[in-house]
């Protein structure tokens, strides 16, 4: 049913009625009807402090290499709270 429904709305659009296709496609009774919800709005809180921990620790080493062959400063590549903790350690 579903490739059927794929195969009308390709035909339509090739035929000028993309238009139409859209309108239909993003009405919320055959939205309801024909889409899953995405995996993104199951996981819409963001990124947990654990993850962003992990993330920081991982790329730490990576930051500091690419910011002493920049010669610049990165910090805004940082966790901010990390950053002025060691801004005001230096």
């Amino acid at each position: 049913m579903f490739w059927a429904l794929r195969q009308v709305g390709w035909g339509l659009r090739a035929v000028g009625f993309a238009t139409i296709v859209g309108a239909v496609k993003y009405h919320p009774l055959f939205k309801k009807l024909f889409f899953k919800p995405s995996a993104a709005k199951e996981n819409e809180g963001g990124p947990t402090a654990e993850h962003l921990a992990r993330l920081r620790a991982d790329f730490r080493q990576t930051v500091d290499e690419v910011e002493a062959l920049l010669g610049r400063n990165l910090d805004s590549w940082r966790n901010t709270e990390e950053s002025k903790m060691e801004q005001a350690a230096a």
